[in-house]
This record gives C-alpha cells, sequence and structure tokens, in this order.
C-alpha cells in the first residue's frame, strides 16, 4: 500500500498552486507485494563533481525537486547509486520499486518514473499489459518516463513497453571508424546534435558510450543520431541514438546507459553530458500540463534553476 503523510501531500498541494499543474503526491510503498524501498542516501562527501566547472556540488540544484521511481522489477541492477544520491542531496524524493507487477497506485506518487538496464548482456524482463497500461495512465496525468537499453541485450523486455509510444530498441552496437573518442576504435562515438529540443540546450557534443540504436516511428522524434560514418546492424543509418515523446507526460529514450554509472557519474563525464543529463531531468519534471501560453522554454527552465 502506499502511505500518505499529510506533510508531505500539503508539500505536494503547495507546489500543485505554485506550478499551476496537477501535483502527484508524495509518498512510498512500503510493505505488500508491490514493495518500494528507499534508494540509500550516503553523504556525497568526496565524490568527484569537478567535470562541471565551477558548479561542483550544484548539478540538480533548486527547486521544486520532484520525485523520481526506479524500476527494479524486471531484473535491472544496474548501479546509478551516485546519480539519484546527488539529486536526493538537492532535495528529490528517490525510489525504486523491488517487486512487481507495477501498477497505477504506485506511480501515481512521483512525477518522473525511471526504467533502468540488467547487467550486462541480458535484458529486462517484460512489462505485462497491465504494466503497459497503468504506465500510459501515469503519462497522461503528466509525467515522466525515462527508459534505457544497451547494446548486445536482448530488446523484447524493454520493447514491451517502448514500442505502444514509437520506439523499437534494437540488439545492436554503434560504431563510428571516423568520429569517436576512443582513438579509432569506433565504440565510443560523438554524438553532435543537430536537432533542436529542450533536452539539447547548449549540448553540442557528448559520448555514445557502446551503446545501441532504436527505430522510431509515430509520435516519438529523434533527437540525435551517430554520425555519417556510423554503423549499426539492424539500424536506420545514421543510428539515432536518443529520441523523445511528448503528449500529456514526455518520455525519453536512451542508448547508453553509462553515463548513469556509479563509476561514472558525475566525476567522469564532460560538462556537455552532465548538462544534457540535468536537462532531460528538468524536462520529465515538468509536467506538460503545466499551463504555458506564451512561455518559452527558457524561461521554465530559468525557472526551475533559479
Amino acid at each position: 500500500m502506499i502511505s500518505r503523510n499529510p506533510w508531505l501531500m500539503s508539500l505536494s498541494f503547495a507546489l500543485a498552486l505554485i506550478w499551476g499543474g496537477d501535483s502527484h503526491v508524495r509518498g512510498a510503498v512500503v510493505e505488500g507485494p508491490n514493495a518500494v524501498a528507499r534508494l540509500r542516501s550516503d553523504d556525497l562527501a568526496g565524490l568527484d563533481q569537478s567535470a562541471v566547472p565551477g558548479q561542483a556540488g550544484s548539478i540538480f540544484s533548486s527547486g521544486p525537486p520532484g520525485a523520481m521511481l526506479v524500476d527494479r522489477a524486471h531484473g535491472q541492477n544496474f548501479d546509478i547509486h551516485t546519480f539519484t544520491e546527488t539529486l536526493e542531496a538537492q532535495g528529490w524524493v528517490v525510489e525504486e520499486v523491488t517487486n512487481g507487477p507495477i501498477d497505477f497506485q504506485i506511480l501515481e506518487s512521483f512525477d518522473v518514473f525511471v526504467v533502468p538496464v540488467r547487467t550486462w548482456d541480458i535484458g529486462i524482463n517484460s512489462f505485462s499489459e497491465d504494466e503497459v497500461n497503468a504506465v500510459e495512465l501515469f503519462l497522461n496525468r503528466g509525467a515522466g518516463l525515462w527508459l534505457f537499453h544497451e547494446y548486445r541485450q536482448d530488446p523484447s523486455g524493454i520493447n514491451s513497453l517502448a514500442s505502444s509510444l514509437g520506439v523499437e530498441y534494437k540488439n545492436c552496437w554503434v560504431t563510428d571508424p571516423v568520429d569517436n573518442y576512443d582513438g579509432g576504435v569506433g565504440y565510443w562515438p560523438i554524438i553532435r546534435p543537430v536537432y533542436g529540443h529542450p533536452t539539447l540546450d547548449n549540448v553540442f557534443q557528448f559520448r555514445h558510450m557502446a551503446g545501441c540504436s532504436m527505430v522510431v516511428s509515430g509520435q516519438a522524434q529523434i533527437l540525435a543520431s551517430a554520425g555519417e560514418n556510423a554503423l549499426a546492424e539492424g539500424c536506420p543509418l545514421p543510428p539515432p541514438v536518443l529520441a523523445a515523446w511528448e503528449s500529456s507526460g514526455r518520455v525519453v529514450f536512451s542508448c547508453d546507459m553509462t553515463p548513469l554509472h556509479r563509476d561514472y557519474f558525475p566525476g567522469r563525464l564532460a560538462e556537455d553530458e552532465i548538462r544534457l543529463i540535468e536537462n532531460i531531468v528538468i524536462w520529465l519534471r515538468i509536467s506538460p500540463l503545466i499551463p504555458n501560453e506564451g512561455i518559452t522554454w527558457g524561461d521554465l527552465k530559468a525557472q526551475y534553476l533559479k
């Protein structure tokens, strides 16, 4: 069951008044078959945030913060605790769901639902039809969803959810023998976005760290692709590596989860790579249901980060 803390409900209502949108009540499943366990909140002392000059300790700073649920109910074990602890240090509520099935009663307390990968070569377990329906209802409420897949993993599990939103992940490996970070091997292509989108605000390049690709259709849109020399078996060329979907809610489709791994985030990331992650989190957090006639993305981002 979901516990309803009166103080948190009051805070959530206050934030709803500030932002003018439909608010999600903060809460946690603490027992029963759909158990949610709070991610650990160790002290961030010693965490290397020097990758962003002049902004050490300020990643995801200011507010209002949100509530993020991390899926662990489909076999995932990819370690992103430095990412989630950084969010928590800035006031976010971050929890994880460890047992399924996932239903709307669990999701409704959160602003962003993250579906990570399994380490390393095995894809995640499939979402049931009822779980897909619950996620779609969650999105219809104005929430955000961040989906991931990795190279050389069976995509059938993540595609049980992603395909309903216009994306089919592929079991492939994007390489680029010309424009890459790893000295000609090509496993880490340099991605130079050319499409305009809020998630790419002031992001000029980032590394695709041995990631996969996908086929994008319907309402989903490609945000970034690898270069003209890139290859990815069974995928369109140039291979898409980042996509988004927006209606009542928002979805980001990522083909590389390495940047969120504990050994990479944030100390081994470049400034643009951290900015991309920050932009994605903010974009997913700010509901499209918020009245914003005449307000630009820059206005919203400035209000969020002030």
